[in-house]
């Protein structure tokens, strides 16, 4: 009997011990030890949503999913019960945690904007000189004000260059737009570019190599440079292009018999020299070459209907379209472009002495300006186009003049004694450069005066005649 009882013993306790192994060995229940976030970090776009999932890990390696407490720090969104995260309508970064029994995790999150909507560039308007700078920022936007991306830049209006971090800098007087662009999305800020007073250079002709040559110096008179290098046909009668890239000219370098004769073509160049290109290759005399303001076309005297008449021709900046604008018996010269290029001041002798006369830009209602019975020449419309300056012996020796477009308010600007012709202003309308003799010089000179004739300065002092000056548009 006793040994039947101590089998039972033995056997409860075997069960017993059993028991205990399958609860820990003895030391109960497994213990939790820390919690993860899968996945372990996440980029979502504003307004989409990332599923979250917590897992416990507990001390003998087994783990298990939970539910845990949720929360989202940085104002990223919101995030419910589930693990569910809802990103908000803001860009930014920051964090999701979760919280079971004690412990805690976190993992990264970044919540990006949305496709490009919108860019601004700033500063949204802006006024500089030529030679300037202006460095323009842009932004890209979602539809919730969201800052994506960086955009290509480029320049419209051909007023100057920007670079890819936005660096603009103004090479042309004018107005245009800098543009800031990702794929159809667009975004401009306004932009003129405007000539400071003073700054440009002035084209000329001398003759100080022994033939007539085109010179370009800066404004103050330095640096005077030969730029046509012909030692036997030269150049004369220079005309910068609005843009200041190139300068057409006269020369004769259509050679006729006898050798050494030529015929006067207007030829265009660079504005450094290069590229000297004759424009209208004819057997004939062409002169006087003026470049219409938006560039596109050059206007220029022409006796190719036959000797003596001089009539005003206009063709394509390239050579083409040469047509005939007057057609008198007489001739017309001088033609000087309006700034809005409406409208074209020239000068002729159709009334037996020469005066100046404006007419539409397709040669219509010419219309006699000056109306003085002494010779009145070289027209030059003023930047602003409320002045014409001209040429005009009438108060005894060449004097240099100006009016108010439609003829009124003639005043003699040179009536300080020194004389001039070839009148040409300046960009900024400040000044006048001319030709003259003044001051007892043997030679011509190009001198500079204020617009309203006072500071007559001269630019040249050469044993040689240097004339017919235009200024660079900046």
């Amino acid at each position: 009997m006793r040994e039947v009882s101590l089998v039972v013993v033995v056997v409860i306790l075997g069960a017993c011990l059993a028991f205990l192994a399958g609860c820990g060995g003895g030391g109960g229940e497994a213990t939790l030890t820390s919690i993860s976030i899968e996945p372990n970090g996440a980029t979502v776009e504003v307004t989409h949503t990332q599923q979250f999932v917590s897992t416990a890990h507990y001390d003998d390696g087994s783990t298990d999913e939970v539910s845990a407490t949720w929360t989202v720090t940085g104002s990223l969104g919101a995030i419910g019960n589930d693990g569910l995260f809802t990103a908000g309508a803001v860009a930014g970064s920051g964090s999701v945690q979760a919280t079971y029994e004690g412990q805690t995790a976190s993992v990264p999150v970044t919540v990006i904007a949305g496709p490009l909507a919108s860019i601004t560039v700033e500063p949204s308007s802006v006024t500089l000189d030529v030679g300037e700078t202006q460095q323009f920022t842009a932004t890209g936007y979602d539809q919730y004000g969201n800052e994506p991306i960086s955009p290509t830049w480029s320049v419209e209006g051909g007023i100057g260059d920007i670079d890819a971090n936005g660096l603009f800098e103004a090479t042309a007087a004018g107005t245009g737009q800098v543009v800031a662009a990702v794929g159809g999305i667009e975004g401009r800020a306004n932009v003129t570019a405007a000539v400071p007073p003073g700054l440009g250079r002035i084209a000329f002709t001398s003759n100080r190599d022994g033939i007539p040559e085109i010179y370009v110096m800066n404004s103050d008179g330095t640096n005077q440079v030969n730029l046509t290098h012909n030692p036997v046909y030269g150049g004369w009668s220079p005309s910068w292009s609005p843009d200041g890239s190139k300068i057409a000219f006269v020369s004769s370098r259509l050679v006729e018999d006898p050798p050494g004769v030529g015929w006067l073509d207007i030829y265009v160049m660079n504005s450094d020299g290069s590229n000297q290109t004759n424009l209208t290759n004819n057997s004939i005399g062409d002169g006087d070459p003026c470049w219409s303001p938006d560039g596109s076309k050059i206007a220029f005297y022409s006796d190719r209907e036959g000797f003596p008449y001089l009539r005003i021709y206009v063709m394509n900046s390239d050579g083409s379209n040469q047509t005939k604008l007057t057609n008198n018996p007489a001739d017309d010269m001088g033609p000087s472009w309006s700034p809005d290029g409406s409208k074209m001041a020239f000068f002729s002798n159709r009334d037996g002495n020469y005066e100046i006369y404006v007419m539409n830009s397709d040669g219509t209602n010419q219309v006699n300006l000056t109306n003085n019975p002494f010779d009145d020449e070289e027209p030059s419309w003023s930047p602003d186009g409320s002045k014409i300056a001209f040429t005009s012996n009438r108060d005894g020796g060449w004097k240099i003049l100006v009016m108010n477009s439609d003829g009124s308010n003639q005043t003699n600007l040179s009536n300080n004694g020194v004389g001039g012709d070839d009148p040409c202003w300046s960009p900024d309308g400040s000044k006048i450069a001319f030709t003259s003799e003044g001051d007892g010089l043997p030679y011509l000179h190009i001198y500079v005066m204020n617009s309203d004739g006072t500071n007559q300065t001269y630019l040249t002092n050469n044993p040689a005649n240097d004339y017919a000056p235009s200024w660079s548009p900046f």
